[in-house]
């Protein structure tokens, strides 16, 4: 019988009284490459922070390396010594890489660094998995996979036998994550034990050999790795997909129309004379394979990188990016970067209709209008609260209820399936469709497809290859041909295959 990692048995967890985690249960095996998918995000972020620090509970147990590290009954709890991997990196910026990996770590005790040493110390571990980095880069200058790579080094270096990567798949392409998939399974034929978070089934039947489903709070089902080649996970999300497919069997791409916007010319360190077209209605999703590119990109349409070129075009006349009102940018995460605190929920619709003359906002009939209007889309429930009040569909709400007051022609997406539950991916995909619904047509760019091929009628897919740049267009007919741990992927292809 394979030693057990880690063992959460019958937790129960409270923060300021309330319930964040109900008789939770769940264990992970030593060289094991254990799956969970979040139905939704309620106690995530609570069960990893109770995971790596033992925090005091209502009830159950917490086993560490078979010890009880923490207990309802009280006992001395210390940080257990696990490794968090997030689509956000951990890595101390402005050092290197061999800093990061061993200087920076808990127990490292030299007074003389000895850089060399170091260096040569981190060769063998960067060979044994396939992977060239020099030690000396500095981690700002990775890329999204290479900076995961070193976050699972520095893991495996420190003696951390329990290593949980969250939401990688949001960052890192699905060339890369292959490639990712392949260290993983390498490390844990040698002992180290993988908890793998991911809101999509595809990513998780790649690589785990368990997987166990969590809403609500606790873990509802857990399946063997069998029970995930048959797709079982699919049944607790069904209605769901059962709406997605048939979006999907419902779209049809309509050919070139009319040309809307154009992009000519996106020149920088790492684009080279890329171009792209968005016709009038359409729903174009710009996959960039490398995290880099993707980063590039939006600096440029959104005119924070005058030093690269790039010539914008909507309608046939020259605009100067996200700058026109005539283009709205959703940014990532827009219930926390899209919002402000200081104003109420009304104001922070009302202020699109021209931000920079307060009174033609705040006039009480404008603020009626808006309000009857925008109620029947959205609810009435969100224009009393205070921005403080609100969940995070509601500010998500928000966000779009603004886009559509702005009225552009056009909507850039960044991301918007990042971090995102089943839930909240339903929201997001209604929002998107109301937009299309009002003439807006919409760019989504995106690392991770996610959910954005169900409402694409083309998809542009650019990266790196030997250090030049390449790009592939796919219409909604080639879908099909993608590969198909790209999800919704298998969708289109029972779809042509029917036909």
């Amino acid at each position: 019988m394979k030693r057990e990692v880690l063992r959460l048995e019958r937790v129960a967890y409270r923060v300021d009284g309330v319930n964040v985690l109900n008789n939770f249960s769940l264990h992970v095996a030593q060289g094991e490459i254990m799956g969970l998918q979040p139905l939704d995000n309620d106690g995530l972020d609570e069960l990893l922070y109770l995971i790596q620090n033992n925090p005091p509970l209502y009830y159950g147990y917490v086993y560490f390396m078979e010890n009880c590290v923490n207990s309802w009954r009280g006992m001395r709890r210390t940080k257990n010594r696990i490794t968090v991997i997030d689509s956000e990196s951990s890595l101390v910026q402005g050092m290197d890489v061999v800093t990061n990996i061993f200087v920076l770590r808990p127990g490292f005790r030299q007074e003389l660094i000895r850089r060399d040493l170091l260096a040569r110390q981190l060769t063998p571990f960067l060979e044994d998995i396939g992977v060239e980095i020099s030690p000396a880069t500095p981690v700002d200058q990775l890329s999204a996979f290479e900076r995961v790579v070193v976050e699972i080094l520095r893991a495996v270096v420190a003696g951390h036998h329990l290593i949980i990567l969250r939401e990688i798949g949001a960052v890192v392409s699905e060339g890369d994550l292959e490639q990712l998939h392949g260290i993983m399974r390498h490390y844990a034929e040698r002992g180290f034990s993988f908890l793998y978070i991911s809101p999509h089934y595809e990513e998780i039947r790649q690589v785990c050999t368990r997987m166990a489903l969590m809403q609500g709070a606790a873990i509802q089902m857990n399946r063997s790795e069998r029970d995930i080649s048959q797709g079982i996970s699919v049944i607790y999300y069904k209605d769901y997909y059962d709406h997605v497919t048939q979006r999907i069997r419902r779209r049809e791409w309509a050919g070139p129309r009319e040309v809307l916007f154009e992009a000519r010319d996106i020149s920088g360190e790492y684009l080279d004379h890329f171009h792209f077209s968005l016709y009038r209605g359409e729903c174009l999703v710009i996959q960039d394979l490398d995290m880099a590119i993707h980063q590039e990109l939006t600096a440029i349409l959104s005119g924070d990188a005058p030093q690269h070129r790039a010539t914008l075009l909507l309608n046939g006349r020259r605009i100067r990016g996200f700058g026109s009102r005539e283009i709205a940018y959703v940014r990532e995460n827009p219930a926390r970067t899209m919002i402000f605190p200081d104003m109420s929920a009304l104001d922070n619709i009302c202020i699109a209709l021209d931000g920079r003359v307060p009174s033609v906002w705040r006039r009480q009939g404008v603020r009626k209008t808006v309000r009857e209007e925008y109620a029947r889309l959205f609810g009435d429930d969100i224009f009393d609260k205070r921005i403080d009040e609100l969940t995070q569909a509601e500010r998500v709400r928000l966000v779009y209820c603004r886009v559509m007051l702005q009225r552009p022609q056009v909507v850039f997406l960044a991301q918007p399936y990042k971090n995102a539950d089943v839930e909240q991916r339903f929201q997001i995909c209604g929002l998107q469709e109301m937009l299309q619904a009002r003439g807006i047509s919409v760019v989504i760019l995106a690392v991770n497809i996610a959910d954005g091929l169900t409402l694409a009628d083309r998809l542009v897919r650019v990266g790196l290859k030997n250090g030049r740049m390449e790009t592939r267009e796919y219409l909604q007919q080639d879908f099909a041909s993608l590969p198909m741990n790209i999800p919704w992927v298998d969708v289109f292809s029972g779809i042509r295959n029917e036909s």
